[in-house]
């Protein structure tokens, strides 16, 4: 008898001890999300009266006016990961440019969000004389002198933490 007296006492304080320690939880992931970003085109306007020029319907910019033509209408220039994340949240890969050119999904998807086939800035530095940019359509990242004239995309302010 005093055997199985020692079996529940056991069984009741290691019970307890999960119950304390939290190990009784369901499930250790954290459902809050972060805010979706909210991509922005430049409008001709604010772009043209930034130091920007228009191409092909696009707002180009070198470098160091990019993040001004973003400013200028309360917007902000994408970091390197966060333009990075719109291509692999549409199912792109970074510097895999054949598969890239041939996922309709992922160009679809990429069009979807603004994006044109072409070279984006980033706000991020590599060095003194080149800005990290991505081309879109085919996820290639290299980065290029800042005298360059890229498109320019922008993140309402409202949608990120940054």
């Amino acid at each position: 008898m005093a055997k199985v007296k020692k079996v529940v006492l056991l069984s009741l304080l290691i019970s307890t001890g999960f119950i304390i320690t939290g190990c009784d939880k369901q499930s250790d992931t954290n459902d809050t999300k972060k805010p979706s970003i909210v991509w922005i085109k430049p409008t001709e306007a604010v772009c043209k009266a930034n130091g920007g020029e228009i191409f092909l319907g696009e707002c180009q910019a070198e470098w160091k006016d990019a993040p001004k033509i973003c400013e200028a209408f309360g917007a902000r220039l994408p970091t390197f990961d966060e333009l990075k994340s719109a291509m692999t949240g549409c199912g792109g890969i970074l510097n895999d440019t054949d598969r890239n050119e041939n996922n309709q999904t992922y160009q679809k998807c990429r069009e979807k969000l603004g994006f044109s086939d072409s070279w984006y800035w980033s706000s991020t530095e590599r060095d003194s004389l080149n800005g990290a940019c991505l081309h879109l359509e085919t996820g290639y990242d290299v980065p290029y002198t800042k005298s360059n004239k890229f498109d320019v995309m922008c993140i309402d302010v409202n949608s990120s933490k940054n």
